[in-house]
């Protein structure tokens, strides 16, 4: 889960899952949004990825075939203060300390609305 985004070439890491499951089995990952968190778009907005949401599909069907895609895309989690929105923005990669620099710019409470996909290949 969400681990293919940090890769440079996520196709040959899906070539090799694409020989763990038996014929008639799934894999599956997840990816985030390029359009993820649009609540504190002002402070932090999600770099490009290799495998991002919108790109997933097409990538895994590339080496599986056949990809099934189950987006989602809802307001999934409230910061109540700034310290949880530094801590949320630490979690995104934003280096420490500006990740508290742009905290302070955030109104809080803040609901983030989450967007990305499970994907599924099927074998």
């Amino acid at each position: 889960m969400n681990v293919l985004h940090h890769l440079d070439d996520p196709v040959d890491a899906i070539g090799e899952a694409h020989r763990v499951p038996a014929p008639g089995g799934v894999f599956v990952t997840a990816s985030p949004s390029r359009l993820d968190s649009p609540e504190p778009a002002h402070v932090w907005r999600p770099e490009p990825s290799s495998f991002d949401a919108e790109d997933a599909p097409r990538l895994v069907a590339e080496v599986f075939g056949r990809a099934e895609t189950e987006r989602w895309d809802a307001p999934l989690i409230t910061l109540p203060d700034e310290r949880a929105v530094r801590d949320y923005l630490i979690g995104r990669c934003v280096p420490s300390e500006a990740a508290s620099a742009a905290a302070t710019r955030v109104r809080t409470p803040i609901t983030v609305t989450e967007k990305g996909a499970f994907v599924h290949g099927y074998r």
